[in-house]
């Protein structure tokens, strides 16, 4: 790693975010299931972003997807039993709806790597 490389440490093995050259890369890094989003994700995804956003050395993000497969197949399905129900359904919505709003409306450039699957959340997330 170059001098001019930083590594942002991320509270999940699922994203990480690396800084070179003032690019902002967030890896959505969950291959066994096409890099979709776990609920921990979709809480964590949105202090990535601010994070970058206070970084002046930080002047574009790029989110991609780990391996070729997909970029993001969306939500873990997996864990709609447990995160999607009566009582948790409208906390588990409202992550994902922040994670979207603070992408959308991030004051640095962000580009989306598609490689392979994007698919319901992933594709909001692009």
């Amino acid at each position: 790693m170059s001098a001019s490389t930083t590594v942002t440490a991320s509270l999940l093995p699922h994203l990480r975010v690396e800084t070179h050259l003032g690019i902002q890369r967030i890896t959505i890094s969950n291959p066994a299931r096409l890099n979709a989003f776990t609920a921990a994700m979709w809480l964590e995804l949105p202090k990535l972003i601010r994070y970058a956003e206070t970084d002046d050395a930080v002047r574009v993000i790029i989110l991609e997807g780990d391996g070729d497969r997909a970029f993001s197949a969306g939500a873990d399905i997996s864990e709609f039993e447990q995160n999607r129900t009566v009582g948790t359904s409208k906390a588990y919505n409202d992550s994902n709806n922040i994670a979207f709003d603070t992408l959308a409306q991030s004051a640095k450039p962000t580009i989306a790597m598609i490689s392979g699957f994007c698919l319901g959340g992933g594709l909001e997330v692009a």
